[in-house]
């Protein structure tokens, strides 16, 4: 049995090793402190949880000051996108292992957003 939970994540409000399962769909874009949030996540898994997720990323070297880039930051109310370095670093710290990593290249975002 599961239950969807939508919560606002830069304000999780559940006790540690609360969750089997944790799984998101393009949404950790959405967070203040990406970094943070994987953290805070990882420490909401039981022992031997597991976490799915994809998000749209963005290339730790990107020009933040793109003009491309700039309008969707300001579209989605965010200042940056996480990047698989920042997702990879955060994780392992919080003693979590990848098990796999999969990327298109940039391809879907490109057609979703037209960039």
């Amino acid at each position: 049995m599961f239950d969807v939970i939508n919560v606002d994540f830069d304000n999780l409000m559940y006790e540690e090793e609360s969750f089997d399962l944790i799984f998101s769909n393009d949404a950790f874009m959405h967070s203040v402190d990406t970094g943070k949030l994987m953290t805070s996540l990882a420490g909401l898994l039981k022992k031997d949880g597991i976490m799915v997720f994809s998000d749209i990323i963005e290339d730790p070297n990107v020009d933040k000051k793109d003009e491309k880039l700039v309008d969707f930051y300001a579209r989605y109310k965010i200042t940056n996108l996480g990047n698989r370095e920042l997702y990879d670093k955060s994780l392992k710290a919080a003693g979590m292992k990848k098990i796999l990593a999969h990327t298109d290249g940039g391809q879907a975002i490109t057609r979703h957003f037209g960039m």
